[in-house]
């Protein structure tokens, strides 16, 4: 039985399919999340690589190009980079277009593993993580012309509020340089007890430890034994033994310097209308509601600016919820446009009953996308929703044709229902080719390898 005799025959059902479709892709399109970007995992891999001290020269020659040796032969790695700074190695895998990103990384972390005694003693253990496309949500500046201490305090404060926020996912920070302690010696007191630098940063390693020693029962009761080394204040560190004189007695770190709690050196720097400011960059949750979660973020921010001082000001910048309510608003007027623009033209040729027919697809066809895009994991974001906007045209046009066919033969004398089946099954193979001709044309964006077909396939 052709489509057309079964709509004509069966209108309950039909109606009933058109009536669940509209009513569940309304529910859909008022909880599917609205986001700039889709969430999109690169074929990268990235083997971070801390070396306290170290010049960028030692970082490239101790550590960069170790693990680029070790992991330029993998099986689907394409190309290895790395950049390496002060302190810092950054290695970069890219690998071959449709490869397991995870199970890439999984074996960059087993080759890594196997060079780490190969690796400077200082080195931190090498930290390997897959390379997602995320892009920040919003910018949060807190700012004034108050000692940096007093600044940091409110920022961290603040921190710890956007966290909380539903739908934040990870901070980047600008401008807040973590707590540290800086131990000064006096090169005199190095000389006469013969020690070295290394010899006192061995030591502070050695101090700065907690660790669990086991339990043991004394009647009912069980107790955990744990040493505690952690330091935790200057002091802690004053009263270090170093190491031992001629004489047998204990030197200790007051002997041979000073301890000071400062900050690490700065890497970034943030000022915002001339003001010295420590600047959050908002990285939301996957597929949480771009604009749900500013307008979650600036309540909070207005909240925490009650509570802070006049000379400390709290600013939001780079919004990029604006662009995904502005490409929604132009989904929905192109939409509306649409559809008023087809029942006047039809209409006007026609007449109502069919240009209200030949309308009806519009609503039907994008909730019905709509209603996909929930099951397979989909958001409205500027990609989907450009290709929302694109089909607008395509299905107006064959609503027109079907309509004009079957009005045709309204007018040859046809009742409607046999003019309905007549017409629609006249046109159905063409109808048919004219959105096979549009699939054809866009199957090489779908079929697109790389971080552009990624993006594109949506």
């Amino acid at each position: 039985m052709h489509i057309a005799e079964f709509s004509v025959k069966n209108p309950v059902m039909v109606n009933l399919i058109m009536v669940a479709v509209i009513v569940i892709g309304l529910l859909f399109a008022f909880t599917l999340p609205l986001e700039l970007f889709p969430s999109i995992q690169l074929e990268m891999v990235n083997v971070l690589t801390v070396y306290p001290g170290a010049s960028a020269e030692d970082v490239e020659q101790l550590v960069s190009i170790p693990i680029e040796d070790e992991i330029n032969d993998l099986n689907g790695v394409k190309v290895v980079r790395s950049v390496s700074s002060e302190g810092l190695s950054t290695v970069i895998a890219e690998l071959e277009a449709g490869e397991d990103v995870k199970k890439i990384a999984q074996d960059i972390r087993s080759k890594v593993a196997q060079i780490q005694n190969r690796l400077p003693a200082d080195a931190e253990f090498p930290v390997v993580q897959e390379i997602e496309a995320v892009f920040p949500l919003i910018d949060v500046s807190i700012a004034g012309n108050v000692p940096r201490p007093v600044l940091r305090q409110y920022a961290l404060r603040l921190r710890d509020e956007i966290k909380l926020v539903p739908g934040v996912g990870t901070l980047w920070t600008a401008g807040l340089p973590d707590p540290v302690f800086w131990v000064r010696v006096r090169p005199e007191q190095l000389r006469q007890l013969n020690l070295s630098l290394e010899q006192i940063a061995r030591a502070i390693r050695e101090k700065n430890l907690d660790l669990p020693g086991g339990s043991f029962e004394q009647g009912k009761v069980e107790f955990l034994v744990r040493t505690r080394g952690r330091i935790h204040t200057p002091e802690d560190l004053l009263d270090l033994p170093v190491v031992r004189n001629r004489e047998g007695r204990h030197i200790y770190l007051r002997d041979i310097g000073t301890v000071e709690l400062g900050t690490a050196k700065n890497t970034t720097l943030s000022r915002v209308n001339g003001l010295p400011a420590i600047t959050f960059y908002v990285l939301k949750q996957k597929n949480a509601d771009d604009i749900d979660t500013v307008r979650r973020i600036r309540k909070t921010l207005a909240r925490f600016r009650q509570r802070l001082p006049d000379n400390i000001q709290v600013f939001d910048s780079n919004d990029t919820s604006h662009w995904v309510r502005a490409r929604f608003h132009t989904m929905l007027n192109s939409g509306l446009i649409g559809l008023v623009v087809v029942l006047i033209t039809l209409a006007a040729f026609l007449d109502l009953r069919s240009a209200s027919m030949a309308a009806l697809g519009l609503p039907v066809a994008f909730l019905g996308a709509i209603l996909i895009m929930q099951m397979t994991g989909v958001t409205l974001n500027v990609l989907s929703m450009f290709g929302l906007i694109l089909v607008l045209g395509i299905i107006v046009d064959d609503a027109i044709i079907v309509a004009e066919n079957i009005q045709r033969y309204i007018t040859l004398g046809y009742s409607p229902k046999a003019a309905a089946i007549k017409g629609a099954k006249e046109v159905t193979l063409p109808v048919i080719a004219t959105v096979l001709t549009n699939i054809a044309a866009f199957i090489p964006l779908l079929m697109a390898s790389g971080i552009i077909g990624k993006f594109l396939s949506i």
